[in-house]
């Protein structure tokens, strides 16, 4: 039992990050529906109190391990190479969020910082995926509401363009990605990625097919 209990707080450490920006998001839409339109400004504060709090929590209770640990049926790996990074990026999601303060067209639009979120949460699961499956999802997750923040600025023609082109060059991109994806499923017979690893260390999969391919 203590095994077991040990294990699901593992499992809860390891996307503690994910869990607490899903209520962040929660408490940027219910704080966008009470506050009125002149004070909305407060919302980009509240996103980036909220990344900070976060980021504590995260220190004190979701620090890893001394060894990697594999979680989510293999799906997430839980180290200290992706707990740095997802730092990195929650510090980097705060500052973004107080620099729009200063942009009535960005700072005072709850929907800007649940975008931002979103892919702050894309990017979370990217940098600690193990499985290609997790790793396309998580790359989708990220990119998507990009798309939405480059065209953002509907009024704006630049923005509406940027919007459109990084739309068309993530579509061409991922469909390029998930062909490789495919190809090393294939040639691997696994979508881990420390199987896949293994198998091209060991001389299982053909490296120049790979490379021609």
């Amino acid at each position: 039992m203590t095994t077991n209990v040990s294990d699901l707080t593992l499992m809860i450490q390891a996307i503690l990050p994910e869990i607490l920006l899903l209520v962040l998001m929660g408490v940027i839409v219910l704080v966008d529906l009470v506050q009125p339109g002149e004070k909305k400004s407060g919302l980009g504060w509240v996103t980036a109190f909220g990344l900070g709090l976060i980021l504590v929590i995260m220190l004190i209770a979701g620090r890893p391990g001394e060894h990697p640990v594999q979680l989510w049926g293999g799906m997430v790996s839980f180290d200290w190479l992706s707990f740095s990074f997802k730092c990195i990026f929650l510090f980097g999601a705060a500052i973004t969020a107080i620099f729009a303060v200063d942009y009535p067209k960005l700072g005072r639009r709850g929907e800007f910082y649940l975008l931002l979120l979103v892919s702050t949460m894309g990017m979370n699961m990217m940098v600690s995926a193990s499985d290609l499956i997790m790793l396309y999802l998580a790359i989708e997750t990220t990119s998507i509401p990009l798309y939405v923040l480059a065209g953002f600025m509907v009024q704006d023609d630049k923005s509406t363009e940027a919007g459109f082109k990084y739309l068309l060059f993530g579509a061409m991109a991922s469909s390029v990605m998930l062909y490789g994806f495919s190809l090393l499923y294939g040639f691997a017979g696994t979508t881990s990625l420390g199987n896949i690893a293994g198998s091209l260390q060991s001389g299982q999969v053909p490296v120049l097919a790979l490379s021609g391919s």
